[in-house]
């Protein structure tokens, strides 16, 4: 039997729209990040007038970490329990903008911190596996999928006939990040620093080892949706760069298996 909070979200979801199938020619990709669900969702609208293949959630799909006080005020708090982060999910699934969209187009999804439910965090987070579950059930995973049998939300699908096949490698940066660095010179950017130790880590053993086998499956374009920024180091807030070594390797993963067509995608800036 379902918990209550299982039974709401439920209420909330329609019958989403089948994947496309392995072979089909994908045209257009719709994406995005940063979605406060307690505001206007009329970009919606906008995303299915180029009529997507397909759309690709690249993390803070929800905020599970934001409250609203008594004024009207919202302020950033850990989710409580898990009750807490279905709220969210709840209040995005009884949108009508929403509905409508994704009753139409197919959504493949990933998370960054405000879905996993706490500010920043990593592997530290103790909700990080209900967290985990609200996520598949929301978005509508299949029963049989790796997913929901294995720590983290990493996934990969593949469609398109040989020569147009596109492969889109959704990563879990969260669920076995180690902890950041906090900046200390006060002058420097952001809120962090670039942490030297070569042992700390984003994706995990589990996670890399996944990552060079589907790196090394056949596929002419390859997009892969970081929740957090790959490229840019510069800025002083979560990145990559924060993580030295696992950039570097992640770099050295791309090109030791000759995987062409690579592009990222991320999300995270709130911009």
């Amino acid at each position: 039997m379902l918990e209550p909070g299982l039974i709401a979200l439920a209420s909330t979801l329609l019958a989403a729209p089948p994947l496309p199938p392995t072979d089909a020619q994908i045209d257009t990709i719709v994406f995005g990040s940063c979605n406060r669900e307690d505001r206007p969702q009329d970009f919606w609208a906008t995303m299915a007038s180029h009529d997507p293949d397909l759309c690709l959630m690249i993390g803070d799909n929800v905020y599970a970490d934001i409250r609203i006080d008594e004024n009207g005020r919202s302020r950033m708090a850990p989710a409580q329990d898990r009750e807490e982060i279905l709220e969210a999910y709840q209040a995005l699934g009884g949108n009508d903008a929403w509905t409508t969209f994704a009753s139409a187009v197919p959504v493949l999804a990933t998370w960054d911190d405000h879905d996993f439910g706490n500010n920043d965090a990593g592997r530290e987070w103790t909700l990080k596996q209900a967290a985990q579950e609200v996520l598949l059930d929301f978005y509508q995973e299949p029963p049989d999928s790796p997913r929901r049998s294995r720590e983290g939300v990493y996934h990969a699908w593949s469609f398109g006939p040989e020569g147009r096949r596109i492969q889109v490698i959704l990563l879990d940066t969260r669920y076995f990040r180690d902890p950041l660095l906090r900046k200390t010179d006060p002058d420097a950017p952001g809120r962090y620093r670039p942490n030297p130790d070569v042992d700390v880590d984003i994706l995990g053993d589990a996670q890399w080892t996944w990552l060079e086998d589907r790196l090394r499956d056949p596929a002419d374009l390859r997009i892969i949706g970081s929740s957090v920024q790959v490229v840019p180091w510069e800025h002083g807030w979560e990145c990559w760069g924060n993580f030295p070594e696992a950039r570097r390797r992640l770099f050295e993963l791309i090109d030791r298996t000759d995987a062409e067509g690579v592009v990222f995608v991320s999300g995270d800036r709130h911009l």
